[in-house]
């Protein structure tokens, strides 16, 4: 397997999806798995019920599975993951929002975990298709940052820095006859451009995110095998707020002349080539906050946004767009968006930061716009809201008594009815303006077979061959 980035760090919670893909997956595992409709399916845990009010959770965990130094895997390792959560320091305080949801777990014997929630959540199942099950002895030993130790079909056997790591065939895997390879290597270079020439001479058996040039080409090659998955969104973020904004960002009608200013379609044909559509709101098709009507409020329209522009009293207006310099898809979008603005009498200045600087200016809301992607969208929409806590707001300035409403409703048809309304306001606001999928892509020759992408972005091995 080639990728383009290196781990961070080997602790299975910190969730980094685009490396979580390619390598987390092979030692680490959950308690649920999803399909791509969002439908649960066992992993560690066997079953689950939740009370008929969804205030209560409860796993029936795998018997036979062990972790890689040969411990058995019980229910104490469950809840001693669900309380490490709850420490800001693990995984960058990620996770930290979710574990305020277990009032109380119980272990009741070995293989039984009940969760008291703090109310109903009835879509809770999401967060055990992303949480890693750590192991206590491997985290707190004096190497955790480099080792890793899970219950999954491969064991970590090497991992040199900025290089390569290798892992092999898990001998006590739980699932009989799998894994079918024996070792899985993955090369790490930063030249994306370097995989795709190793992959098509065969000196690499797969590869992840390509660049997307010769990600089209090798959709339509016949010699290929592409996963394409769209697992989040671009988007354009508004700080309303000191100590970064201008005033004219917080009139509602100057934000929604900066929305109609985005050309969706040039976006997604002139720099996506194709391979995602339009989109003006995160959700994918199968989920419950999915309306496809809406999909054009905001369609490309310069005449209504210097309307608004007009009524707002702006002629002459300038604003700071910050993004990340390492995004390549985004670093065009700016340039694009830019000239747009300029028809209508905005000048856009563009400012291009490293990830460490860009993270601390959106943290402490320095800047006017922001360019931003998220990986989260795929999962039911309070849980992208729950995610979506490093600008000081939700998404699309939704607040929290609205996303509590939606968290804890039982009824599906009911949530429909809140999120449409939730997507309203979001397209009214302006507060976060989605122009289009993320893609994530995992390319492999003919001759490989079974290799997955799952929901949560995790590449699947387990059944993987080769033939011919």
């Amino acid at each position: 397997m080639g990728r383009s980035d290196d781990l961070v760090t080997t602790d299975g919670m910190f969730f980094q999806s685009n490396t979580l893909g390619t390598t987390y997956g092979t030692v680490y595992q959950r308690l649920i798995d999803y399909d791509d409709q969002l439908n649960p399916t066992p992993m560690l845990a066997e079953s689950w019920q939740f009370s008929p009010d969804a205030t209560q959770l409860q796993f029936n965990l795998r018997q036979g599975v062990k972790w890689h130094d040969g411990r058995d895997f019980t229910a104490a390792d469950v809840k001693w993951s669900l309380e490490r959560i709850a420490d800001p320091k693990v995984a960058g305080g990620q996770w930290q929002r979710f574990s305020k949801w277990f009032s109380a777990i119980d272990t009741p014997d070995s293989h039984t975990v009940v969760l008291h929630l703090d109310a109903p959540r009835p879509t809770a199942l999401d967060l055990f298709d992303q949480l890693n099950m750590v192991n206590q002895a491997a985290i707190t030993s004096p190497n955790a940052a480099s080792t890793a130790v899970g219950t999954g079909p491969f064991t970590l056997a090497e991992w040199r820095q900025g290089d390569s790591l290798v892992f092999n065939k898990n001998p006590a895997y739980w699932q009989s006859g799998r894994p079918l390879l024996e070792t899985v290597e993955v090369d790490v270079t930063h030249d994306a451009t370097a995989l795709v020439v190793r992959l098509e001479a065969g000196g690499l058996d797969a590869i992840s995110d390509p660049p997307l040039s010769d990600l089209a080409r090798l959709t339509s090659d016949p010699n290929y095998t592409v996963l394409l998955t769209r697992p989040g969104y671009y988007s354009l973020g508004v700080n309303t707020q000191p100590p970064g904004t201008t005033p004219m960002l917080q009139d509602k009608r100057v934000r929604q002349a900066l929305n109609l200013a985005i050309d969706r379609s040039h976006f997604s044909q002139a720099v996506l080539l194709g391979l995602s559509e339009p989109w003006n709101l995160p959700w994918p098709t199968y989920s419950e906050a999915y309306e496809p009507a809406k999909q054009s409020v905001t369609a490309f329209d310069l005449d209504k946004a210097r309307a608004l522009l007009q009524q707002a009293g702006i002629s002459n207006g300038q604003v700071e767009i910050m993004y990340r310099s390492t995004d390549g898809e985004m670093a065009k979008w700016v340039q694009i968006y830019q000239a747009d603005l300029a028809k209508i009498g905005i000048t856009a200045t563009i400012k291009a930061l490293e990830a460490a600087a860009f993270t601390g200016a959106t943290s402490t809301r320095q800047y006017q716009l922001q360019a931003n992607t998220s990986a989260a969208a795929q999962y039911h929409p309070n849980t992208v809201f729950y995610f979506d806590a490093g600008i000081g707001r939700y998404f699309g300035g939704v607040e929290q008594a609205t996303v509590d409403a939606v968290s804890s409703e039982l009824d599906p048809a009911k949530r429909r009815q809140l999120y449409a309304q939730m997507n309203d306001y979001i397209l009214d606001q302006s507060l976060d303006m989605v122009f289009g999928q993320t893609l994530r892509a995992l390319v492999f020759p003919k001759r490989v077979h079974d290799l997955t992408r799952a929901v949560n972005q995790v590449t699947g091995y387990t059944d993987a061959y080769f033939t011919g």
